[in-house]
């Protein structure tokens, strides 16, 4: 005969199995076991990341405000090597050293370019000659113009 306790207990031990968890129940998320979830500097990360890509396709569609080329100091010494070799006997032994330069007149944006080039002299002898280069970017024209070049031996 089963006693009234007994009855009892088992339904008690009964509960207590059925709250505790098994090795194989699945988490009450959708996550999986032993998974890491993103931290907040990680979204904090790509919502920087976020916002730094909307500002630059906002920049580019926007046209990037109110900035205007200006012919550099860089491209009057670029421009000033070509017109040097253009007037070498051997441009393709041309080889540029010691190039400094100024704005020599802003309103017209005129530089004057002073600089060193070796290059192969007619009897393929490597010379260097120094070379004064004066050039303005022509805005009308939007192109450079060679305003004078001299040459010397160095």
């Amino acid at each position: 005969m089963v006693r009234p306790e007994d009855s009892w207990r088992a339904r008690h031990e009964k509960r207590q199995e059925d709250a505790q968890p098994q090795d194989d129940a699945q988490p009450q998320d959708d996550a999986q076991p032993g998974a890491k979830r993103p931290s907040r500097l990680r979204y904090a990360m790509g919502l920087i990341v976020l916002l730094v890509l909307a500002g630059s396709c906002y920049s580019m569609v926007s046209g990037g405000g109110d900035h205007e080329w200006k012919p550099t100091l860089t491209e009057a010494q670029s421009i000033c090597e070509g017109f040097v070799k253009d007037r070498l006997k051997s441009p393709s032994s041309a080889e540029f050293a010691d190039a400094t330069g100024q704005l020599t007149n802003f309103d017209k944006h005129e530089y004057t370019v002073h600089g060193a080039v070796d290059s192969q002299n007619s009897f393929g002898a490597m010379i260097r000659n120094s070379y004064e280069c004066v050039v303005h970017y022509a805005d009308s024209e939007d192109r450079w113009r060679l305003d004078g070049l001299s040459f010397s031996e160095s």
